[in-house]
């Protein structure tokens, strides 16, 4: 009976382990876009409350960065540099955001 339960608890910590895990650290469900797949909408306000639409950015990559608001500054300075590798020869669109609690 002993080899039983013994055998039996362990199948079940195997299977407990070597599944797949779906669920990422906070609870939140990741899933990758594929190549190809359909563009996200999204409508959004950056620090300087310009709305930006999913709709009109089409044809280049969109580069968001966010932060907590303590971190403005380091972020500013990604931002920077950002902008004047990519933004100013017009090769990506970059928005800085600052709130993105109402968006998942």
């Amino acid at each position: 009976m002993f080899r039983i339960i013994n055998r039996v608890l362990l199948a079940a910590l195997l299977a407990v382990l070597l599944a797949p895990a779906c669920v990422q650290a906070g609870g939140y469900v990741y899933h990758k876009v594929d190549i190809g797949a359909p563009f996200t909408h999204f409508d959004i306000e950056d620090i300087y409350q310009q709305r930006w639409v999913s709709t009109y950015l089409r044809g280049k990559p969109i580069i968001i960065l966010t932060a907590h608001r303590y971190q403005r500054y380091e972020v500013l300075k990604w931002a920077e540099t950002f902008r004047r590798e990519f933004g100013l020869p017009g090769h990506v669109h970059l928005l800085w955001v600052a709130n993105l609690r109402k968006f998942p």
